[in-house]
């Protein structure tokens, strides 16, 4: 998480630019992720993660720059899958 955030305040990647982040949480097969977006404009990270936890379940909450959910980890290759797809479409529509 600690690493998302200070990567998303750096100026490595071109504002709008989504950052992921995963942290397993090994003992009780949960695991974490986290969004930040480069900069101060772009998508609306909650309600992308909001979205994707509508269909692979879990928990989520932040705000537009900044969100994070936990799912179980067995739910990881259909999270990232879902979220990629979304982002692509979202992209789509700009």
């Amino acid at each position: 998480v600690v690493i998302i955030s200070i990567l998303s305040n750096s100026t490595l990647y071109p504002e709008g630019t989504v950052l992921i982040g995963l942290a397993r949480d090994n003992e009780n097969k949960k695991t974490k992720i986290s969004a930040r977006l480069a900069g101060r404009k772009g998508r609306n990270l909650r309600e992308v993660l909001e979205r994707v936890m509508q269909k692979t379940g879990g928990e989520f909450g932040g705000h537009h720059l900044a969100a994070g959910c936990n799912i179980d980890q067995e739910k990881e290759s259909e999270f990232l899958s879902e979220l990629k797809s979304h982002l692509e479409l979202e992209l789509v529509k700009i």
